[in-house]
């Protein structure tokens, strides 16, 4: 081998490592902005009554934190009543999401309800604190194209009211979908004074304060109640799901922002 051929293979082989690793870096760059644009919604049943839900509870609050591998997660922490006479009445509980729970077990052929339960993207339910499953179940639907839904929401001077904006040219909206609308209130705590959780002290994630289901497109206000402790925490999160298959196509995220009117 020759002094010139040698200096001339010193050089390339730098100069390819380079182009290998900026391709590397570049590839890996689109396929985490790729995976941004397909969220994966993560609704999970629960209970402050339940003794077993509050290892869900956290579980569901360290999820975002696998943004960059899954795509964008959106998580709703969403509170049944059917737990309520076990001596303690959770107070963000409703038969809304009782109710919701229970379409769900419907379109998924389930045997009844049970908390805690996550349902991921509306095709899979399973035990909310097992972890093994959830990433599984992750990791096979991150691959979808749910599309990524664009939002603007704002609360009222009073902070009782929540409008909300969907900024999506294109969405389309058919007779075999319906749109659904939460208002979530982030991390904060409670302490529960009896039932199976007596004396512990729970932390919540992104937990449902409203909820509006609708047939149309937004724009659109919810009412929120007097009793949300930081109005600052509060997230908007939209939906579209097949009403039969409780299939989720399309969802977006946003907090909710104070105009000062």
């Amino acid at each position: 081998m020759t002094k010139n051929v040698k200096k001339l293979l010193m050089h390339a082989i730098p100069f390819a490592s380079s182009l290998w690793l900026t391709c590397g870096i570049s590839a890996w760059a689109n396929a985490e902005n790729s995976r941004s644009k397909h969220p994966v919604v993560i609704e999970l049943f629960t209970s402050e009554g339940c003794s077993s839900c509050p290892s869900a509870d956290s579980y569901l609050a360290s999820l975002p934190e696998l943004s960059l591998k899954s795509g964008e997660i959106i998580t709703i922490s969403e509170h049944v009543d059917y737990w309520n006479y076990l001596g303690w009445t959770d107070p963000f509980s409703s038969d809304v999401y009782t109710e919701r729970q229970r379409q769900y077990a419907r379109a998924l052929n389930q045997s009844g309800l049970y908390t805690p339960e996550m349902v991921i993207n509306g095709k899979q339910g399973l035990v909310g604190s097992d972890s093994t499953a959830a990433l599984y179940a992750l990791k096979n639907l991150s691959a979808e194209t749910t599309k990524l839904l664009q939002l603007k929401a704002y609360i009222s001077a009073d902070n009782r009211k929540v409008s909300v904006e969907l900024n999506s040219p294109g969405v389309i909206l058919t007779s075999s979908d319906q749109l659904v609308i939460f208002i979530t209130e982030d991390k904060f705590s409670v302490q529960v004074r009896s039932g199976e959780n007596a004396g512990r002290t729970l932390q919540h994630t992104n937990v449902a304060r409203a909820i509006k289901v609708l047939d149309k497109l937004p724009p659109t206000t919810l009412s929120i109640p007097a009793s949300v402790r930081n109005p600052r925490t509060l997230k908007a999160v939209v939906i579209i799901q097949n009403k039969q298959t409780m299939a989720i196509t399309a969802a977006g995220a946003t907090v909710v922002l104070n105009t000062g009117k």
